[in-house]
Formats: structure tokens, sequence, C-alpha cells
């Protein structure tokens, strides 16, 4: 009965703070803004009260989780930003917990999420034009694409949802996957580069397609993938010490001046052992052009090192790395799979540190399930 109610606890604190994450993202529920509050305060009061149904703690664990919920309360004190603070709750939480429920809840929510928000858009289009919201993207050559927000704040925010839905629906579908499935995938991904013009989602969703077909055939593996990470992780931090370089400049320009953005950041706030608010919009003159920063940076990579500073960004590295070894030991294929997936996005945007958009982040579990859960899992 016990095991019942932590569970039902666990849930119903994933479902209140997935809302009050993505609340914010949404024009139609913007304007209730104080939900968004509201629905994080009691889904941490539903995450420490199934901690604490738990009850049987080791020394080990007591230790640990300690130092990860100081580090996370640090880490908002110094931000105000919740993200570190919220993973670290729901991770320790998930003890007794199945993964693959908690991913199935969480594709249920937001794919209502964005169908209300698709329904709400094909509305105005039909009777009130006027509130669209439509972006336009202005081209060098004098055109200009209208870029479609279907009710968010912004094109590349209804993109993203639809590329995560499409990955936990894969994931959740891993083994059942046909060749329609793929070709509606495909379909979506047209879709998402057409109206929300959303060219990071369309090609995510490409690769987690090709990625997947792939490793089914057996042709990629992963067997080396904590490498590849560590690698990745350190190559990407090096450059924007390295700005001025050809090579650095041809990736910033594909990757839409995301290096940039982390070196202005570098260059106006420095890096700091415990993070700290991002405030204002500095300007650089660099390589011959000027970059303005709204002191927000589209990479988990330099947001951890640059916003949430030095510590937090080893024990993030850390976890994952750790989580991605207890994966390969495991030979855990379809969690490989995405967690390799959440690697590329984390290069380009920020949003997959949340564990309810970003799941594989939550694949930390199997490391605190290896290392302190055996009794209970």
């Amino acid at each position: 009965m016990e095991t019942k109610k932590s569970e039902n606890l666990f849930i119903l604190g994933i479902i209140l703070t997935f809302y009050s994450s993505i609340f914010g993202s949404s024009i139609i529920f913007s304007k209730y803004e104080i939900l968004k509050f509201i629905m994080l305060f009691w889904g941490y009061v539903c995450f420490v009260i199934k901690i604490f149904f738990d009850r049987y703690y080791s020394l080990k664990e007591i230790i640990i989780y300690s130092f990860l919920f100081v580090l996370g309360l640090t880490s908002y004190i110094n931000t105000s930003n919740t993200v570190f603070l919220t993973t670290i709750i729901i991770i320790i939480s998930m003890k007794g917990i199945n993964i693959d429920k908690v991913i199935k809840i969480l594709f249920i929510n937001i794919s209502i999420f964005i169908i209300i928000h698709v329904l709400y858009y094909v509305i105005l289009l039909f009777f009130d034009k006027t509130n669209l919201n439509i972006v336009n993207r202005n081209l060098v050559d004098g055109d200009v694409i209208h870029r479609y927000t279907f009710g968010f704040n912004h094109p590349n925010v209804f993109g993203m949802y639809v590329f995560w839905s499409i990955a936990m629906y894969c994931y959740l579908s891993y083994n059942k996957l046909s060749k329609a499935n793929y070709f509606v995938i495909f379909l979506v991904a047209i879709f998402v580069y057409v109206f929300p013009n959303s060219k990071t989602s369309f090609l995510s969703i490409l690769i987690l397609e090709i990625t997947i077909l792939l490793r089914k055939k057996n042709i990629l593996k992963f067997k080396k993938l904590n490498y590849f990470f560590i690698i990745s992780v350190f190559v990407l931090i090096f450059i924007i010490f390295n700005v001025h370089s050809k090579p650095v400049i041809v990736l910033n320009n594909l990757l839409s001046t995301r290096i940039y953005i982390g070196y202005i950041i570098y260059i106006n706030y420095g890096i700091k052992l415990f993070g700290y608010r991002l405030i204002g919009t500095p300007t650089i003159f660099l390589n011959g052009s000027y970059y303005t920063s709204i002191s927000n940076i589209d990479s988990v990579y330099y947001s951890l090192l640059l916003n949430y500073g030095i510590v937090i960004f080893i024990v993030m590295i850390l976890l994952i790395y750790l989580t991605i070894k207890i994966l390969i030991k495991k030979d855990k294929e379809k969690e490989e799979v995405f967690i390799f997936i959440w690697i590329l996005y984390a290069i380009s945007e920020t949003i997959c540190l949340y564990p309810f958009i970003g799941f594989p982040i939550l694949f930390i579990s199997e490391l605190f399930k290896e290392k302190l859960w055996k009794k209970v899992n």
C-alpha cells in the first residue's frame, strides 16, 4: 500500500513540475503565470514526501543526497534558476520507480499540451488571423519566411516540444517501430521545417530516425559512447577560448552563433565556482561583426559551465559520464541511443536540461540504482 502511495506521489510530482516548467513557454497559459510557481511548489512537496516514504537510507545515500541537494539549492540562490535543483530532487525521488512508466506519463502530457496548442492555432487561423503570432525570418536575398508559433512564445519552442514528444514515442515503441512509423515521423519532420521552420528540431528528428535505424542494423555501436561524450564536451569548451580560428568560425556559423554567444558570456561574466545570474545584453565586436547575447546560452555545456559554475559543471558531466558507463555495461541499447541523441541535442539547446523534456537525463537514476538502490530495484 505504501509503495503504491509512494509511486502516486511521484507521478503527481512529475506532472506538476512538468506543467510548471512549460506554462511560461505558452501564449495560451502565460496569463496564469502564478500557477507556474504554485505547481512547482506542490511538485516539490510531493517529491519530498515520497523521499520520506522510502524511509530506509544508507549513510552513503544520505551523504550523496545531502551534497547534491545543497548544491542544487546553492545553484538556485546564485542563478535564480530551479533546473538543477529540480533535476536532483526528481532523480533522488525515483527510487523504486519504473523509468518507462515515467516517460509514458510525460509523453501523454506533452502530447496533450501540443494538441491543445495546435487546435488553438487552427481556430485562430479560421476566426482570428490577427492573433496568429507569426514570426518572420528575413533572408539575405530579401525573401521572408513566415514562421508559425502554434500558440507558443517562439516557433523553435513548438519545434522542440514536437521533437521530444517524437523521441519519447520512439523510446516507448523502440522494439515495435515499423516502416509506417518511420514514414509518419519523417512527415512530422517536414511539417516542423515548413511551418515553424525550426531547423534544429527538423535535423534532430532526422538524426533520431537514422540513429535508431543504424543501431538496429548493428551498423552503429556505442561501446565508446562515454569517451565520445567527454571528448565532445571538452572540445566544445576548448573552442570558446579559440574563437578566432577559421574552423571555429565555420562551426559557429553552422551552430547559428551559439559558440560566439558562449564567448560573449565568458568575456563579460567570466567563470565562477557556483555560477551566477545572467543579466543584461552584452555586445562584442568579433571577427568583423557585432554580436549580441541576450544572456541566454543555447548550449547545455556552455550553460553548465558559464551559468551554473565549475562545480555543477563537473558534477553533471561526471553523473552523465558514469551513467553512460552503466548503460554500456548493462548493454541497454535503447537507452544508449537516446542518451546519444541527448548529447548531440545538448550542443545547441539548453531545454534538454529539464528532465521532463530531455528525458534521457532521467537515466542518471540507472547510476543510482546500480550504486545505491540495489536492494530496492
